[in-house]
């Protein structure tokens, strides 16, 4: 375990180093900085594979942790190339979709396995149903204007919470689940955080900025550890 412990540690380095950069340089070197930060929690979770065997749950894991990656890489690309900002940001939900849905398919393995699937299943999609449309609808008071990407910010909202709420119901089944379940709920609650930097004027807030990342990153690190744990 002293492997998760020190990789997870450079990872949370990485991440305050990019988040320094990206609030006082920014550009080129802000990407930079960020791809080591996402790297660094790919590289635990491949440590984590090694120490604890590789598995179907492992692999899409793996899998939805490199596409937390291509996703960092996309959604940077937009505030660097802004002449194309609506592909890198339609690209970059898509990224992270995929990757959440990779993580549905690896924690239903573990739900087989209890032999509680549909019940899970059931509870998860009907307390992501009602977050979604609480959500949505927040967005009018917040004065947030989604524009042309309500609908995708629609489906994007409903894989977030529905995940998020599949591996906290799961993880009741499944004691060692929980540093998953954290990492999924991390990432929902810093994607909260972003919305109100894309979609309501706040992009260049630097307060915002850490607020969004810091939980984004320390997500996506507990959910490669996950891997020492299961």
């Amino acid at each position: 375990m002293i492997y998760c412990y020190v990789l997870g540690g450079a990872s949370l380095l990485f991440t305050i180093l990019f988040l320094i950069v990206r609030t006082t340089v920014g550009g080129a070197y802000g990407i930079v900085t960020k791809s080591l930060a996402s790297f660094s929690f790919i590289l635990l979770g491949a440590v984590g594979i090694m120490w604890g065997g590789f598995d179907t749950y492992s692999l899409f894991v793996m899998l939805g942790l490199v596409c937390g990656l291509i996703g960092d890489i996309v959604l940077d690309n937009k505030v660097v190339y802004k002449e194309h900002e609506n592909i890198y940001l339609n690209a970059g939900m898509l990224s992270f979709g995929i990757g959440h849905i990779f993580y549905f398919v690896a924690s239903s393995f573990l739900a087989v396995g209890v032999g509680k699937s549909g019940h899970i299943l059931i509870i998860a999609l009907g307390i992501s149903l009602i977050a979604t449309l609480l959500i949505m609808l927040s967005s009018k008071p917040l004065k947030l204007n989604f524009g042309k990407f309500f609908y995708q910010t629609l489906a994007y909202t409903l894989i977030l919470t529905f995940m998020s709420a599949y591996s906290i119901v799961l993880a009741c089944y499944v004691p060692n689940l929980w540093v998953f379940a954290a990492g999924i709920t991390l990432i929902l609650v810093s994607d909260l955080v972003l919305s109100t930097q894309y979609f309501g004027g706040k992009q260049d807030s630097k307060l915002l900025t850490w607020l969004n990342h810091v939980p984004y990153y320390l997500g996506q690190i507990m959910i490669a550890a996950s891997l020492f744990l299961i």
